[in-house]
């Protein structure tokens, strides 16, 4: 996908060390109050039921960590002096 220089530039800011961290925490680690009373409710639903529930809320952790690596891959992008985009070198 292209990225125009603006979303480059939004994306370094947010790979900032600590901003990084912060939006991890938020997104991938902590537990929403449906994450919490999921885990209060393991008694009360079925197995079918609790295993259901459980798949989705662990791939959308797994989604919202791959679109964090996606803002991380972003901002290391670069626009060359024609416009068109550049991909940095691996280190």
């Amino acid at each position: 996908m292209n990225w125009t220089e603006r979303e480059i530039g939004i994306a370094k800011q947010l790979s900032d060390k600590d901003v990084f961290a912060f939006m991890k925490k938020i997104f991938v680690d902590l537990h929403t109050n449906n994450g919490e009373e999921l885990k209060k409710n393991v008694v009360a639903l079925d197995d079918a039921e609790y295993g259901r529930l459980m798949k989705v809320y662990y791939l959308s952790q797994r989604e919202n960590s791959a679109k964090l690596s996606l803002i991380q891959k972003i901002a290391k992008e670069q626009i060359k002096k024609d416009g068109k985009q550049k991909n940095l070198a691996p280190r």
